[in-house]
């Protein structure tokens, strides 16, 4: 499936149905990534997005680079806000975790809880 944000088109895929739970994965993770392990868990009781964050994968993003945190952070956000129904669980590993703490910081009302995994923190 696709959402048209407001800098890119973002290719996402959702299982299960329930409470919301969005990966966000990281540098060059895709989507899909996550679907050996993580969503044949999950899915049983939560609906699980995933999806392919700019300049990976099928989503597609006009704005040329440098893309700060924020950006990646928006993305997320919007599409949380599309296809959703927050507030959410919130779970990313490695920049996919840099990019949950800029959700948290900047979008809260989305959120249930966070999840980063394998990153770390400006200070």
């Amino acid at each position: 499936m696709r959402f048209q944000g407001s800098d890119a088109t973002i290719h996402y895929v959702q299982h299960g149905t329930g409470p919301d739970v969005v990966f966000v994965s990281g540098g060059g993770g895709l989507a899909t990534d996550w679907h050996p392990y993580q969503i044949p868990f999950f899915e049983r009781e939560f609906r699980c997005t995933t999806f392919d964050n700019r300049g990976i994968g099928a989503t597609v993003c006009d704005v040329p680079q440098p893309w700060p945190l924020e950006t990646f952070a928006r993305d997320t956000a919007e599409l949380i806000e599309a296809v959703c129904d927050p507030p959410v669980a919130l779970v990313g590993l490695s920049l996919g975790g840099a990019i949950v703490q800029q959700v948290a910081i900047d979008f809260p009302h989305l959120l249930r809880c966070v999840v980063t995994m394998g990153t770390g923190a400006r200070s």
